[in-house]
């Protein structure tokens, strides 16, 4: 009988997959992986979504079993209301929020191998159809409004958990 092999985490694979979710997010001029400044970040490219890279850890350092992996990432969102002084830019920010909120709930053909339907119904994040076991918004989001009122930027974190 021989032992299983071990193959390395398909990073890659899961974040791609994580940007293309985001990349079905309406209304939005801006999409990468390399983040901006905020100075940066021109008015006419918003709203802006960026997908950075965060630090991992291996949940299951046990050499004798698979490491199960808890990767991070941040989505750091930029957006502006020019159109309007008198409204703060939190009401465009609040809909892009509810959006990347939206991409990361499981859908009904997803499941924990890809091709496999989802047949629970207590597990609501997705699984970037079957590359992690959970995918979600994993801790208080940073807001901030600028002086002027025009500017706004949120920072989304995200955790990934996974096995190879």
């Amino acid at each position: 009988m021989n032992a299983p092999e071990m193959q390395p985490l398909n990073r890659e694979a899961i974040f791609a997959a994580l940007f293309t979710r985001l990349q079905t997010i309406p209304g939005v001029k801006t999409f990468s992986r390399v983040l901006l400044s905020f100075e940066d970040a021109c008015a006419a490219d918003q709203p802006a979504i960026f997908l950075t890279k965060g630090d991992e850890e291996n949940r299951e350092p046990n050499r004798s079993l698979p490491a199960k992996w808890k990767l991070s990432a941040d989505i750091t969102l930029f957006c502006r209301n020019d159109a309007d002084p008198h409204a703060g830019p939190s009401i465009q920010l609040n809909t892009l929020l509810s959006a990347i909120e939206g991409v990361l709930i499981r859908q009904p053909f997803e499941g924990f191998k890809p091709g496999q339907p989802f047949a629970q119904t207590n597990d609501w994040w997705t699984s970037l159809d079957g590359l992690c076991s959970h995918c979600w918004i994993s801790d208080r989001i940073i807001i901030g409004e600028g002086a002027n009122g025009l500017q706004a930027v949120a920072v989304v974190p995200i955790e990934i958990y996974t096995t190879p």
